[in-house]
């Protein structure tokens, strides 16, 4: 068996390498039943799925290939590092600074992750996420995140 797109088959086994992670981490939970779901049921369901998601996606990599061939020109650490970062701090700011300057200061980091955005893109961006996680954490959901930073409330 040769690997004729390399995109999918590392995408796929990193689908597969989280949700197995996933599952592990969800086996020191109490599962439940499905009629009463336990804390580990959840991660174990979803990270089972994203396991068997990955499967399929690098079995499905071993028999076509893209136009491009699949092949894997590089890694792009600019964009993982803009991910990352955004990630850990929408973690860090979403208490103090509620969600508005979190979302806008979090869009701002992940416009970083691709090349050449324009200015206009970029705050046009972090306008709709506003607006959408407004929507989303305090009409929809209701949490209890503020939505201010914590100075103006």
């Amino acid at each position: 068996m040769t690997i004729r797109n390399q995109k999918d088959f590392v995408a796929g086994l990193l689908f597969l390498l989280v949700g197995l992670g996933f599952a592990y981490a969800s086996a020191q939970y109490r599962l439940g039943t499905p009629a009463r779901m336990g804390p580990g049921f959840f991660p174990l369901a979803l990270g089972s799925l994203l396991a068997l998601f990955g499967g399929g996606v690098m079995f499905g990599a071993l028999g076509r290939s893209d136009e491009d061939g699949g092949r894997l020109s590089g890694f792009n650490f600019r964009s993982l590092i803009a991910i990352v970062l955004a990630t850990i701090v929408f973690a860090w700011m979403i208490r103090p600074a509620g969600v508005l300057a979190t979302v806008a200061v979090v869009a701002v980091i992940a416009s970083f992750a691709a090349t050449k955005v324009p200015l206009r893109v970029a705050f046009a961006n972090v306008a709709i996420q506003m607006v959408i996680a407004y929507a989303v954490f305090h009409y929809l959901l209701g949490l209890q995140i503020p939505v201010l930073p914590t100075v103006f409330q």
